[in-house]
């Protein structure tokens, strides 16, 4: 967990949790939720919470292949399968 604080006030946090994961070759972190106070909004909080992370590569040829098995996208890296 990070808190953000402006004037030694709590203003926003971020959670996260440790995974991993082959195609990143071992550790991950998983941003679970993000919350910034109404009153430090715009004010830059966030992105001084923000993990900044590479993009994740497609894998298109992975994809199509749980497609073709009945699983569809739902978000993110996660499927399930469509009855």
């Amino acid at each position: 967990m990070l808190l953000a604080c402006v004037d030694d006030q709590p203003a926003g946090v971020i959670t996260v949790t440790e995974s991993h994961a082959l195609y990143a070759g071992g550790r991950i972190g998983i941003v679970q939720e993000c919350y910034v106070g109404p009153a430090y909004r715009s004010h830059g909080v966030g992105a001084a919470l923000e993990l900044c992370t590479p993009p994740l590569p497609r894998f298109e040829r992975t994809l199509a292949f749980y497609q073709r098995h009945g699983l569809v996208p739902v978000g993110g890296r996660k499927m399930r399968r469509r009855y």
